[in-house]
């Protein structure tokens, strides 16, 4: 039976995991927030001038696709592996060279697929 996933304790979590150090890069948190089901990260990113966002899409209950797919054990271990891990392999591949892009006025908003 699904559990339902309170997503500010994903919040929550996120501002504990996505302070930890990247080996290799720097990752600068500039913000969190939960909008409209997704977790958007301002952030940061070695030596790129310009602030750069990222969403995360939120599970709602233990049976959301999200959360199955990474099959976590508690929500900190899904931010862990879903939100992190996720960022920082998506941005030392190349994401903020070939993925999808808007810019807000404020923030370049990296998108995995093209916009």
């Amino acid at each position: 039976m699904a559990e339902v996933i309170d997503q500010q304790a994903i919040l929550a979590a996120a501002e504990d995991v996505m302070v930890r150090p990247v080996g290799g890069d720097a990752l600068a948190l500039i913000s969190l927030r939960v909008a409209a089901g997704f977790l958007e990260l301002v952030f940061r990113w070695n030596d790129y001038p310009q602030p750069l966002g990222y969403r995360v899409e939120l599970p709602d209950t233990t049976d959301h696709p999200v959360w199955t797919r990474w099959a976590p054990q508690a929500v900190e271990e899904w931010v862990e592996y879903a939100v992190r891990f996720t960022l920082i392999e998506d941005m030392q591949t190349g994401l903020l060279q070939y993925g999808g892009r808007h810019f807000d006025g404020e923030v370049l908003w990296l998108e995995r697929e093209p916009a």
